[in-house]
């Protein structure tokens, strides 16, 4: 499954002590191939939050919420995934543009099957202000159904 997003990003900090919070939330494209064919699900969205991963540099920890819809030959169909893991921002504090990669990992439901995901990403952050970033983003997401 590949999946490719382009999102608005928030940052703030609840108190002087505490790590810088995002939350993303965008659109989301999704194509799902299995064994030559395919599905387009154009109607997706997606919602992330991010924080610190302790004192690491340029580590966040990401748990991602995404939704996409589509129909083929008439039939509507639905996939939804729950992910959690890490990005590594490609940056230093100066940056105005700051490149990504990640690993997530968790579940993916399509129809009634609910099933084990892996999720390697990268995109580039581009900070219109110290405030907000716009985000774009390509994911390839390996879904381990039943029996594989």
């Amino acid at each position: 499954m590949v999946a490719v997003a382009v999102a608005v990003t928030f940052a703030g900090a609840s108190s002087a002590q505490a790590q810088v919070q995002n939350v993303s939330l965008g659109y989301q494209y999704q194509h799902a191939s299995e064994g030559g064919g395919g599905l387009n699900m154009p109607g997706g969205f997606y919602v992330d939050v991010a924080g610190k991963l302790g004192s690491v540099p340029n580590f966040d920890w990401v748990g991602n919420v995404d939704y996409s819809h589509g129909s083929d030959s008439g039939i509507g169909f639905n996939a939804s995934t729950y992910l959690g893991g890490a990005r590594y921002f490609f940056k230093t504090s100066n940056m105005k543009a700051a490149p990504y990669g990640q690993f997530l990992l968790g579940a993916a439901h399509f129809g009634d099957d609910t099933d084990f995901a892996i999720d390697l990403g990268a995109g580039l952050d581009w900070m219109v202000n110290p405030k907000y970033s716009v985000r774009a983003g390509l994911d390839y997401r390996r879904v381990f159904a039943e029996g594989e």
